[in-house]
């Protein structure tokens, strides 16, 4: 058996000493770049403030929602604030009950 050689222990404990050093490292390399993909998701979905488009589309919608205004003139119909609204529904509703309340 003069053509086998015996097997280099220290090299096979190097390449396995480097392989796990490598292996830690890219483990912590990706931990390292998945924090911080998360936390720039963070900063662009909830910290960031909104686009000044989106306030300005928002002012409008609210300013339709609070101001008295022709939908279409030509057949009488107008849009009035919600408040409003919603105060003229109550009172045509409590007289209604009125009414049905009453003896006949």
């Amino acid at each position: 058996m003069a053509g086998q050689e015996d097997v280099k222990t220290s090299a096979v404990a190097l390449v396995g000493f480097l392989g796990a050093v490598f292996l830690v490292a890219l483990i912590i390399l990706l931990q390292v770049v998945y924090y911080w993909a998360a936390e720039r998701q963070v900063q662009r979905k909830e910290i960031k403030p909104p686009a000044i488009d989106l306030r300005a589309a928002l002012a409008a919608q609210q300013a339709k929602l609070t101001e008295y205004r022709w939908m279409d003139q030509k057949h009488g119909i107008a849009a009035i604030p919600t408040a409003r609204a919603m105060d003229l529904v109550v009172r045509d509703l409590a007289a209604r009950e009125e009414e049905h309340a009453k003896p006949k």
